[in-house]
């Protein structure tokens, strides 16, 4: 191998091409990984934002329904109030019986959408009209709306699957107050929860899942039909179980893992609180993959 001043030409050579890389690759991997992360916390940030939003936007949504349900049943209740007067009720009751004035409410794809609607006196009897669907649990409910409304107090249950029409619904009750302030009986409603399965799938965005839960955990809505028919107890996800331990006081964005059947995988998910007195959550998730 030749010399020059004592030096191997590789050496030379050598050194030329560290000089360069350190030069010309090194600043561009650094710019490269440097950019990588801004672009990833931009996505991130953007994801948030984009879940929280949805989130919220969902979650007053479901309380405008539910707030809606619950007016118009006190506005029939309102009804059979003005025309009934102080010693009038039982005589009214009999007649909406008669002349079946409840059938034109009962429509579960209606404006009111309940599958059931009765007006009863305090020992829990008077008109009714609509399909009392089968479910034991909602008789009871309607039994317990009744003794509340004795104490004018109104009730909106916890949602429950409904296995007769394959949907969530909700037991209701409004107190009928008469003349004086004397509760006379109350107004007792099965409301559909189906609409709210149309309001979670389109909020759902491209691969990721937007879901309702109640106070428990337990699922009400899911832009998914399919996961409210297989699994309702939902209080081990990672991020329910951080929207109960909330106790529905605060919106948050967090990262967890969740167990599927490939394996766990990491999540990126958004929990607010619905702005109601039922305990009730909206979720929006995505991997973090994606």
């Amino acid at each position: 191998m030749s010399l020059e001043g004592g030096r191997p030409r590789w050496s030379i050579l050598a050194s030329l091409l560290l000089l360069l890389f350190a030069v010309g690759i090194v600043p561009l991997l650094w710019t490269s990984y440097t950019l990588v992360n801004d672009t990833r916390e931009r996505l991130e940030l953007e994801q948030k934002t984009l879940q929280l939003a949805t989130a919220r936007s969902l979650s007053q949504q479901i309380g405008q329904y539910v707030r809606s349900l619950e007016s118009q049943l006190r506005t029939l209740a309102q009804t059979v109030e003005n025309e009934a007067g102080s010693s009038a009720l039982a005589a009214r009751i009999a007649r909406l019986r008669q002349t079946r004035w409840l059938e034109r409410f009962v429509d579960p794809d209606g404006s009111l959408p309940v599958y059931y609607l009765s007006m009863v006196d305090t020992s829990c009897t008077g008109a009714a009209s609509g399909v009392l669907l089968p479910e034991p649990g909602i008789e009871q409910l309607l039994q317990e709306g009744c003794v509340r409304s004795r104490e004018n107090r109104a009730m909106t249950s916890r949602p429950m699957m409904a296995t007769s029409v394959r949907e969530p619904i909700l037991v209701m009750a409004v107190p009928i107050v008469l003349q004086g302030e004397r509760v006379g009986g109350a107004a007792l409603a099965v409301a559909s929860l189906r609409p709210l399965w149309g309001m979670t799938a389109q909020m759902a965005s491209s691969g990721g899942s937007v879901y309702v839960v109640d106070d428990r955990g337990w699922l009400v809505a899911h832009s998914d039909r399919k996961q409210i028919e297989s699994k309702r107890d939902l209080s081990e996800v990672g991020i329910v179980r951080q929207f109960l331990g909330s106790r529905g006081r605060a919106s948050s964005t967090e990262s967890f893992t969740l167990a599927t059947p490939e394996g766990p995988v990491r999540m990126l998910g958004t929990y607010t609180p619905v702005p109601n007195d039922t305990g009730w959550g909206v979720i929006v998730q995505v991997s973090e993959a994606q």
